[in-house]
Order: C-alpha cells, then structure tokens, then sequence
C-alpha cells in the first residue's frame, strides 16, 4: 500500500519529498507517522570503531570509513514505501 500526500509544506511533490528528504525531513516524517523514504540510521545507534577495524581486517576496503559510506556499501540504505 503507497502512502499518499499532494505536496509537502513546503510546495515539493510527493515524489520529490520520497527521493530527496534531509535527516530532519526523514525524522519529522517518522515521528509524525507520514510517508519516508528510508528509516532514519540513528547516530546513537552506530557500531564501535572496534567494529569497523574488523570489518577492514576482514576485507572491506580501507577507503571505507564514514558510516554513510558503509551503509551505502551494504545496502542499508533502502527505499520503504509505507
């Protein structure tokens, strides 16, 4: 089932707002329950350094070292159409 909005309060269509939110847009969108494009990755919420040291001895590529990057390298950043 697909969310649907006319526009967002500030005028985009609700195929720009799906493709295109900030953190704080995604944010404001899930807390009062509207349509997103993808859940927020809460900063709080990340893994230790210890973790990523591993993942680098494990293979992942050294250039590899913002979390967005390695989000986007696992394919954790996926569209949700609610």
């Amino acid at each position: 089932m697909r969310a649907t909005i006319d526009s967002a309060p500030d005028g985009r269509s609700r195929h720009q707002t799906m493709d295109t939110m900030t953190t704080q847009e995604r944010f404001q969108a899930v807390m009062n329950f509207e349509p997103f494009d993808r859940l927020p990755l809460w900063e709080w919420a990340g893994w230790w350094d210890e973790t990523t040291d591993r993942w680098h001895k494990e293979g992942l590529s050294p250039h590899l070292t913002d979390r967005y990057d390695i989000c986007r390298h696992f394919g954790w950043f996926q569209k949700v159409v609610v």
